[in-house]
């Protein structure tokens, strides 16, 4: 298969956070008042699509660089503890 644009699915899991609704509710409001400004119906959706794709995507990015910095911090302090355990600090 050649590399390029293919097909993209949501993580239909992420749509239970109320951050990304609150984000995605926000948009959609000031969104449905630009469709005038669109020369068909079509591609002010296309274009919607678009926006709403690359706000989902961003989102997902956001919280999985949370989530590993959490990790790292966590290993970290795991190691830390165990060396002080393995020093006999901890007795």
């Amino acid at each position: 298969m050649p590399r390029g644009p293919g097909r993209w699915k949501l993580n239909v899991q992420i749509l239970g956070d109320s951050e990304l609704l609150d984000s995605v509710k926000t948009f959609w409001s000031q969104w449905r008042t630009c469709k005038n400004s669109f020369t068909s119906l079509q591609v002010w959706w296309d274009r919607g699509k678009e926006k709403l794709k690359g706000i989902c995507i961003k989102y997902g990015q956001q919280k999985a660089k949370t989530k590993n910095v959490s990790r790292f911090l966590l290993s970290n302090l795991a190691n830390h503890l165990k060396s002080k355990v393995g020093l006999g600090q901890y007795f």
